[in-house]
């Protein structure tokens, strides 16, 4: 979602004095559409969001998971979801935009077989 036009006040006094979209746009160097939405929402400031406002107290929630992860970033995110109460993906996805993955070990070869394997093949 875009940001609130902050030339809001200029676009609706500017139709209220009859001039026209385009007018209005080319005279404080807009877009088209931006000058026809907010004549169409018919106010300067945002409209009010839908839906069931946040239940859980984010900043105190952010400052416990953030503490929690520093201290020891290998924290099962299911664990911690369940000791605060809250559900996995607003533990991490929400709050903390991050994005949880499994470290996954991988075959490694050392130095030495390094050396090996390179002794070997020669002729």
């Amino acid at each position: 979602m875009s940001p609130p036009n902050p030339e809001g006040a200029a676009i609706l006094s500017l139709c209220k004095n009859g001039h026209s979209i385009s007018e209005i746009a080319r005279l404080l160097k807009l877009h088209r559409g931006n000058v026809r939405r907010t004549l169409k929402r018919g106010m300067v400031g945002d409209l009010p969001c839908s839906g069931h406002p946040v239940s859980a107290a984010p900043p105190r929630l952010k400052k416990i998971v953030a503490k929690q992860i520093k201290g020891n970033d290998a924290r099962s995110m299911r664990k911690m979801a369940t000791d605060l109460n809250v559900s996995q993906r607003r533990v991490v996805h929400g709050q903390l935009r991050m994005f949880p993955y499994k470290f996954h070990k991988k075959q490694e070869l050392s130095e030495a077989k390094k050396r090996g394997r390179k002794n070997a093949y020669d002729c």
